[in-house]
């Protein structure tokens, strides 16, 4: 048993809720910092804009840029959309809600997604650590199954 002041939780109650901030932490919900992040995340931080590229075009015709974001711990790329290019600015400080990370040409990005939110924060993210770039990282290709479902998942 853990005793803190007044309050006693039995060992079953803290590994309940060991795996409750694991479930929360993992599937959004529990701010993280840069250094934390892996590939396949979803996730909610705060961070400032370093730089940003400029936009350009896809094959199919679609604006995207990327921009270098960070804060104490480390930076990453995130990947910006259409009219997400024009309304993030460096130097700003945003709050990333239900976010997700992934990997393209083998280095991890960051995204806001369909059902993410960005809105401008005045929280310090403190000094920015650029030595640490996680997109830097080279994450290996994902082998995917190979065959043909024709669309469906077995």
């Amino acid at each position: 048993m853990l005793t803190r002041g007044s309050t006693t939780i039995s060992r079953n109650m803290q590994i309940v809720l060991m795996k409750v901030f694991f479930v929360l932490k993992w599937c959004g919900g529990v701010e993280m910092k840069i250094n934390e992040l892996k590939p396949r995340m979803n996730v909610d931080l705060v961070f400032k804009v370093i730089s940003k590229d400029e936009p350009r075009e896809t094959m199919e015709g679609k604006r995207v840029a990327d921009a270098l974001v960070g804060d104490s711990t480390g930076v990453v790329l995130m990947t910006l959309w259409r009219e997400q290019i024009e309304e993030v600015e460096v130097g700003k400080t945003y709050r990333l809600t239900n976010g997700y990370t992934n990997v393209f040409r083998e280095s991890l990005r960051l995204s806001l997604g369909r059902d993410g939110t960005l809105k401008v924060t005045d929280e310090d993210v403190g000094e920015v650590n650029t030595e640490n770039n996680l997109s830097d990282k080279k994450y290996p290709r994902e082998e995917r199954p190979y065959g043909r479902t024709y669309g469906r998942r077995y």
